[in-house]
């Protein structure tokens, strides 16, 4: 704060936008973190369904990829409503009509229970509304528009669940807008500085981390890893270590 920049808390009230604004990469960023057993798998492939369908009702309305009103489309009803008006697209109609169908069953269960994960976040640590669409709502893209500075300081020991979560949407999105950054880069140097402390309280969300490590030099990218040791990154995702290594000349 004493350099012009913002702090994020999950528990806090500064909103942040943080969902990809393309409908098709929604659902694995709302399934981020959600651990599901091989015989749950049929489970997270219908509420992977459900979601890009909510996702594209919200695309199809002309609204941002609000968490809240992804999970309220969830619900069967609410998004056949939301999707009858573009029934002239015959994949809005094969969708209305699947859902017609969808009464009960692996559908129904699966979209219920990422209803349940979206609900315990949203009504749990983010329930001051750090979890949000709206105009004052922190960005990705503005902060590196501006040049601008924020720490999103995640608390792994209280919120594992949402840590994991959020890291995940962070390095992802930071993901997206570094080949952005690549396809508009005329300068050289970074143009932007990723520090991540602590990797391997991140569990899982660490794994985004390999994608950004591979471009971040042609996209203007510096990303700085702070842990306690070697034995840290190959905990969270074997193949990081490896792969740090060898942008290291011996």
């Amino acid at each position: 704060r004493a350099h012009g920049g913002q702090v994020w808390t999950i528990d806090g009230k500064l909103p942040a936008d943080l969902l990809d604004p393309r409908p098709h990469q929604v659902p694995d960023l709302l399934l981020e973190a959600e651990d599901y057993s091989p015989d749950a798998r049929v489970f997270r492939d219908a509420a992977h369904q459900r979601a890009l369908w909510a996702a594209w009702a919200l695309a199809l309305r002309g609204e941002p990829m609000d968490l809240g009103r992804l999970r309220r489309l969830l619900e069967r009803e609410s998004l056949r409503n939301a999707l009858e008006p573009y029934r002239r697209d015959p994949r809005v109609a094969e969708w209305v009509q699947r859902l017609e169908h969808h009464r009960g069953g692996v559908e129904d269960s699966g979209a219920m229970g990422l209803d349940r994960a979206l609900g315990i976040l949203l009504d749990g640590p983010a329930m001051l509304g750090s979890l949000r669409s709206c105009p004052e709502a922190l960005r990705l893209e503005d902060v590196l528009g501006t040049n601008g500075l924020v720490l999103f300081k995640l608390d792994a020991a209280e919120y594992p669940h949402a840590t994991r979560k959020v890291a995940s949407w962070v390095l992802l999105g930071m993901g997206r807008l570094a080949r952005q950054l690549s396809d508009a880069s005329t300068v050289s140097g970074p143009r932007a500085l990723l520090l991540v402390d602590e990797v391997g309280a991140l569990g899982s969300a660490a794994r985004h981390l390999r994608g950004l490590v591979g471009r971040a030099r042609e996209a203007g990218l510096a990303v700085v890893l702070a842990t306690q040791g070697p034995s840290d990154l190959e905990a969270v995702d074997r193949a990081l270590l490896p792969q740090l290594r060898g942008l290291f000349p011996k």
